[in-house]
């Protein structure tokens, strides 16, 4: 998961960031692109060149009616999972699954963007022993695509990055 804060100065994109890799190693890098609205981005991240295209998904507007159907479950770039629920109001509760074999609960938010296709999301860790991050809060922004939830979430000071893919088809 990267994280930057720069610019775009006509149509190229330049800016420096963070990239929160698996194991918590997080390593500073800089995006330079030249863009192409709604067409496409082209560039180097680092060392690699990437592409992408635009989506006119992203036109959609996001509501929080496909979350609400059921139980969420997540996995993240730690290694854990994570079974949440989402209400009618957007509140988040749930757990997930502890650093010595219990529960981490969590609670938080999630709120659409408004006129876009994503969410913010906010989820708070309980202060326990059993919780990676205990009484701690994670922010970021949430994708729900064809019953698939992607977030990308960082802890305040930003020192650690979590990355969750979920489903609620795993009955």
């Amino acid at each position: 998961m990267i994280r930057w804060e720069g610019g775009r100065d006509e149509g190229t994109l330049t800016a420096t960031g963070k990239d929160y890799q698996p194991g918590g190693r997080v390593v500073d890098g800089t995006v330079t692109a030249e863009v192409v609205e709604k067409t496409s981005l082209k560039g180097k991240l680092g060392e690699a060149d990437f592409t992408a295209t635009y989506d006119s998904l992203y036109d959609n507007v996001a509501t929080l009616d496909p979350l609400v159907t059921g139980p969420w479950l997540l996995a993240d770039n730690a290694g854990t999972l994570s079974l949440v629920n989402v209400a009618a109001d957007g509140k988040v509760t749930g757990a997930a699954q502890g650093v010595a074999g219990g529960e981490c609960p969590l609670t938080g938010e999630v709120v659409p963007e408004p006129g876009k296709n994503y969410y913010k999301l906010e989820i708070t860790f309980a202060d326990s022993a059993e919780c990676q991050l205990p009484n701690q809060t994670v922010e970021g922004v949430a994708i729900h695509q064809q019953g698939i939830m992607i977030a990308g979430l960082l802890s305040n000071d930003q020192s650690r990055g979590l990355f969750a893919l979920g489903t609620q088809d795993f009955r």
